[in-house]
């Protein structure tokens, strides 16, 4: 099998599905209105995010849960961009591509999840412990790059243990191994589970993941595949890779759901309401 590359497809939006993405679309645009404005900016007094970020000192529960979404919203907007031409309002038209739209699905899929992930437990110690845990592994994934680099003058790591060893002196009711250890985008999704209506959220974030690093059987899991020409003297049969329209959205908004989600549990506990 050999794959060759379609031109990207301009297709009407499919009537049936019409709805949902508009609706995705109305939502990408308040989350946008709220990054650029600060609208979500600080945790009220007396929250539970502004009580969460009091225990983790610098390590604050409530800019790592903002950071992440705005990370996703930033990129469920990109999405945007690429899956739609919005040049005719009245008469939008999508656009598939057999690859490109799955790195932003999956950015905003973890990163959406995350702030999840951060936010949901209903305990502030397992809040807390998460964040001290997530703050450890980008300092730990910092130091690797750092490495790779060649940039060895400086580590990040034996700071940040400092910074969570003194979080947990001080606060002993947290969970010292849960903070102490490195976390994982499997462990952000299946921690998040719980919490979104979709399903098998883990298995999705693995299927764009090899999309987005061009894994054969990811592409053949999430587009269509279509032989293009009879198979060659030497048994390869030409095959092009397409996204469906409703493919495309119906994905489109599994991940916007995850952010939505992300995005209420914020309101819920910064006490913000909007």
């Amino acid at each position: 099998m050999v794959q060759a590359m379609n031109e990207p497809a301009r297709v009407p939006v499919p009537p049936a599905l019409a709805g949902i993405l508009f609706s995705c679309l109305s939502d990408v645009d308040a989350w946008n209105a709220r990054v650029r404005t600060g609208t979500a900016e600080s945790p009220q007094p007396g929250s539970a995010l502004a009580g969460d970020d009091r225990w983790s000192s610098e390590l604050t529960v409530s800019t790592a849960a903002l950071s992440s979404l705005q990370v996703a919203v930033d990129n469920v907007d990109a999405l945007r961009t690429v899956i739609l031409d919005e040049s005719e309002p009245d008469d939008p038209v999508l656009r598939t591509r057999p690859w490109a739209c799955y790195p932003l699905m999956r950015a905003a899929l973890e990163t959406g999840a995350q702030a999840v992930w951060l936010l949901a437990p209903p305990a502030r110690a397992t809040r807390v412990a998460r964040r001290l845990s997530q703050a450890l592994t980008d300092a730990g994934n910092e130091d690797r790059a750092r490495a790779n680099l060649g940039q060895t003058d400086v580590e990040r790591l034996p700071n940040r243990r400092a910074q969570i060893e003194a979080v947990l002196a001080s606060r002993p009711e947290l969970d010292a191994a849960l903070a102490t250890s490195r976390t994982s985008p499997t462990q952000v999704l299946k921690g998040a589970q719980p919490y979104i209506a979709t399903q098998h959220l883990l298995g999705l974030w693995n299927a764009l993941s090899g999309a987005s690093h061009g894994d054969w059987w990811a592409g053949l899991s999430l587009s269509t595949p279509t032989a293009t020409g009879a198979p060659r003297l030497d048994g390869r049969v030409e095959v092009s890779l397409a996204s469906t329209p409703e493919r495309v959205i119906l994905l489109y908004a599994v991940v916007c759901d995850v952010v939505r989600t992300g995005w209420e549990l914020w309101d819920e506990r910064s006490g913000i309401h909007v």
